[in-house]
């Protein structure tokens, strides 16, 4: 898949590297003549380079719409922050794999596929998805001795990440339940793989996926049905909030959100979050680098307590101080830019077709933003894949509108 990707955007390059032609200078006897050609063909090949990257800026601009200066920021910032970072060969390894590759993928979904194509995408993902936490529930109920700590984690580890990993899934899912595009067999198929998302979220016992997934579909049943079944769905949800209240508050693990003198999990994020914004106060333009995060946390968490609750940390467990830690302010405000070029573009005619398309999307990403208050949905390859899938979706769509409009 990775060499596929690559192919696509060098190969027109490797034609030019590769071809083979007649040495001019075993045809022109005159030195200087010789000099001439070689001077005016260099000419020739800088224009043609220039013309190729104007080409292909163009190309980007076009296909990438107001997302292109957005998206433009963030890549030249990370790549920056990895170039001056200290440790720059980890740094450069987490540009290319959370910056530089999910924005390949971007490029080709947007290049290649069509809006009525868009229900195979989310159809692949969810039947996939639901493979893994199909094979999750086995592991929990027949294997749990395999179990770390007891929650569902799939092939995972830890199960948090099995959590960021489904939960804009299934938000996208029962978004093209509700679309009219949606093939009607595929719809009962996208039920059964989200059914099976969600019993395997509930296993995972990650409370910041349960705040994530019911976000997502309150902005989604908000945005999209009418006046009753709203109502419908607030009784629902607070039906939820109390169940979950009920069986959630006697647990240790809800106990230990609230718990900061103890060892607990909130009182370790606790040290892990103030850690965090150390290091993004002593490196506060550029940040550490991608990827770098976990060496800095270690040489700065015992000025923060000593001895720590967590000496090993691969990230902040907060998706925007990851972003401050590790990009520094330029590149938190070159991905501030990129949600926010995000929202204007997500279309608010509730009379157009593409509506509830958009408004999926919408919800996919604020069910990341929000798991992201307690996690950190990105800063790994196929969490940084589905956000970038969920931009390039809105993307298609609000350039098939405007096409619409035009003609």
């Amino acid at each position: 898949m990775e060499l596929s990707i690559y192919a696509t955007f060098i190969g027109s390059f490797c034609s030019l590297l590769f071809f083979k032609s007649k040495n001019p200078k075993s045809e022109i006897r005159n030195p200087k003549q010789y000099q001439i050609l070689k001077h005016q063909n260099s000419k020739l090949f800088d224009i043609w380079v220039l013309n190729l990257f104007r080409a292909s800026s163009l190309e980007f601009r076009i296909l990438l719409g107001g997302l292109f200066w957005p998206i433009a920021a963030w890549l030249i910032i990370t790549l920056v922050s990895a170039l001056f970072s200290e440790n720059t060969k980890i740094a450069l390894g987490g540009w290319k794999a959370w910056a530089l590759d999910p924005i390949l993928v971007l490029i080709l979904i947007i290049r290649f596929f069509k809006p009525a194509d868009h229900w195979k995408i989310i159809a692949s993902l969810s039947v996939s998805s639901a493979v893994l936490s199909f094979y999750g529930l086995a592991e929990y109920f027949f294997r749990p001795w395999q179990l770390g700590d007891g929650r569902l984690d799939s092939v995972f580890d830890p199960a948090n990440y099995h959590a960021m990993f489904v939960g804009p899934i299934i938000v996208l899912a029962i978004g093209f339940i509700l679309s009219s595009q949606t093939p009607r067999a595929w719809k009962h198929y996208l039920g059964i793989a989200s059914a099976i998302n969600l019993i395997a979220l509930i296993f995972t016992f990650s409370y910041g996926g349960y705040l994530a997934v019911l976000g997502g579909l309150i902005i989604l049943g908000f945005s999209t049905l009418n006046k009753i079944w709203k109502k419908r769905m607030i009784l629902g949800v607070l039906i939820i909030f109390i169940v979950f209240l009920a069986l959630a508050a006697p647990t240790k693990k809800f106990q230990d959100i609230f718990e900061y003198k103890e060892r607990s999990s909130g009182h370790a994020r606790l040290e892990i979050w103030q850690t965090s914004w150390l290091i993004f106060k002593e490196h506060p333009i550029l940040g550490v680098g991608l990827n770098n995060f976990e060496t800095l946390y270690r040489e700065t968490i015992p000025r923060v307590a000593f001895p720590p609750l967590e000496w090993l940390v691969a990230q902040p467990h907060n998706l925007y101080l990851a972003l401050l830690a590790q990009t520094g302010l330029l590149g938190f405000l070159a991905f501030l830019w990129i949600i926010i070029q995000f929202l204007k573009s997500t279309n608010r005619d509730t009379r157009n077709a593409s509506y509830k398309l958009q408004v999926t999307s919408f919800a996919a990403m604020s069910a990341i933003l929000l798991h992201g208050l307690v996690d950190t949905p990105y800063f790994k390859n196929d969490l940084s894949v589905i956000f970038w899938l969920i931009v390039a979706l809105t993307i298609i769509q609000t350039r098939h509108i405007a096409l619409k409009n035009n003609q």
